[in-house]
């Protein structure tokens, strides 16, 4: 009787949960569509492959002499994005709250990104914020920082939002 009542209200709920995360996912493969189908219009001879999002890099331009891989993140134009470390890239919703006691976002799957390599190809990586972010901060020790360039290098990786990467590619 009771657990009659208890599943009624706690089924919805499940359910309701459960459509969000699948309708959030396909939004997240379409864009990644998108954005595959632009990179296309710069490069319209060359192959490209998509990943779904789950994986830890999700575009490829495969290139005569060298291979593009592309991690795309979605974040907001009010967010930050910042890189403690080579593994450890976060997202901060809230800039102006920021303090020590602030959860910022962690990126899953930063240090299988960056460790990946094809051996014997030239490999160029790029992490490409959705649609972008306020700025992109990079520590260089506990207390200083740097706002990263799209031509900035890190550990091998640029780093841009996305109104950034198509000029970046063409160059």
């Amino acid at each position: 009787m009771w657990w009659e009542i208890l599943l009624a209200v706690v089924l919805p709920f499940i359910l309701l949960i459960v459509a969000i995360n699948l309708i959030s996912k396909r939004n997240q493969n379409n864009k990644l569509e998108l954005i595959k189908e632009n990179i296309s219009e710069l490069f319209p001879e060359t192959e490209i492959k998509n990943y779904p999002y789950k994986n830890f890099y999700h575009l490829e331009i495969v290139e005569e002499d060298k291979t593009t891989l592309i991690k795309v993140i979605f974040a907001r134009d009010d967010y930050e994005f910042i890189i403690t470390n080579t593994n450890l890239w976060t997202i901060n919703i809230d800039p102006r709250q920021w303090n020590r006691k602030t959860r910022p976002i962690f990126i899953e799957d930063a240090k299988e990104f960056t460790e990946h390599n094809k051996s014997g190809e030239n490999i160029r990586k790029i992490v490409c914020l959705h649609p972008g972010t306020k700025r992109i901060i990079r520590y260089l020790n506990e207390s200083d920082t740097v706002i990263v360039k799209p031509e900035d290098i890190y550990k091998g990786i640029n780093f841009m939002n996305y109104n950034e990467l198509r000029e970046f590619l063409i160059k």
